[in-house]
């Protein structure tokens, strides 16, 4: 093991954990062989009814601390473990995903860089992918505009490539109680709070077809055939971001954010045969764009998938949302 400098700053890695018997000790080996050394690892067991705690009982090593709850969702699963830990640095990571050797020390350094960055984070890579994740890295470390990057990444900031400075942010460092993308409205709440620091380089692996929720909701598209009344249940991270456009509508990146996943989820739901949940999505965003209210007209009266496709092709090109 490295020995440990008197300079490396003391990480708090924090592992929510329900159900995830099969993949948790991959996990936790891929954080106790960091050539970073200077770490806690605290796993949060969110009220597991399988054999998930017998395996992280199972690793003995003093860094890691294993905490009990009642299941209440993995946001509360990572407010615990943020609570409970002793650093000012809060790494994520998911229980069914892992990273390379050089993530916390990647990390550390990206801190010490920024240290006026409130959210962290590095590039993750599918496992579907994994054998040629050099090509996807540059190694370099810069602050970025999150709005900007998600556009076209939407992972730049991930659950397991992901870090948050408390030093930086004070009391907005917590999860909300959502059934899913509770960790994507904390990153969009953080990102349009402080500055984001980000390095292009793959440290983490998110793991598919695992059972997640993710892979549940884009099963047979059943993210776009749930039912919607609120932007809310479209999505906790759109919700977000059209209120903080509404509110700072000179914030170009964060309307322009907002409008592509608005129109994402529409593509979506036409493509799935959801024309009352496209219109109905058009409707909630209408009052933040004139081209959203105009497209949610068109979908009253329009019921051919091929044209309607096309419209919203169309009125994806347009710049910006207003």
């Amino acid at each position: 093991m490295k020995s440990l400098s008197k300079d490396e700053k003391l990480l708090s890695v924090v592992v929510p954990l329900y159900n995830k018997e099969k993949f948790v000790e991959r996990a936790i080996k891929s954080v106790l062989s960091q050539s970073y050394v200077n770490f806690e690892l605290i796993v949060v067991n969110d009220g597991s009814t399988d054999g998930s705690v017998a395996v992280v009982e199972g690793i003995r090593d003093p860094r890691l601390r294993l905490l009990d709850q009642n299941n209440q969702g993995e946001g509360k699963a990572r407010n615990s473990g943020i609570a409970a830990a002793k650093g000012t640095v809060i790494v994520f990571l998911d229980a069914d995903d892992a990273w390379f050797s050089d993530h916390l020390e990647t990390i550390a350094e990206l801190n010490k860089q920024f240290p006026e960055a409130g959210l962290l984070s590095t590039r993750v890579i599918s496992s579907r992918d994994v054998d040629g994740f050099g090509a996807h890295s540059t190694n370099k470390f810069q602050l970025i505009n999150y709005f900007k990057e998600a556009i076209d990444c939407s992972s730049i900031v991930s659950s397991s490539s992901s870090a948050i400075n408390l030093d930086v942010v004070n009391g907005e460092a917590y999860f909300k109680s959502y059934k899913f993308a509770a960790d994507g409205e904390c990153w969009v709440r953080l990102a349009s709070m402080f500055p984001v620091a980000n390095a292009d380089k793959v440290t983490a692996i998110y793991y598919q077809d695992v059972g997640g929720v993710i892979d549940n909701l884009t099963a047979d598209g059943a993210f776009f055939k749930r039912d919607i009344n609120s932007l809310l249940d479209v999505s906790p991270i759109l919700h977000y971001s059209w209120i903080e456009f509404q509110k700072k509508p000179n914030q170009y990146w964060v309307g322009r954010f907002a409008y592509f996943n608005t129109i994402k989820f529409v593509r979506g739901a036409l493509y799935w045969g959801e024309f009352n949940n496209a219109k109905k999505v058009c409707e909630l965003t209408s009052k933040y764009s004139f081209k959203l209210k105009a497209l949610s007209f068109v979908l009253i009266f329009e019921r051919s998938l091929r044209v309607a496709l096309g419209v919203v092709r169309k009125i994806k090109r347009l710049c910006g949302p207003s």
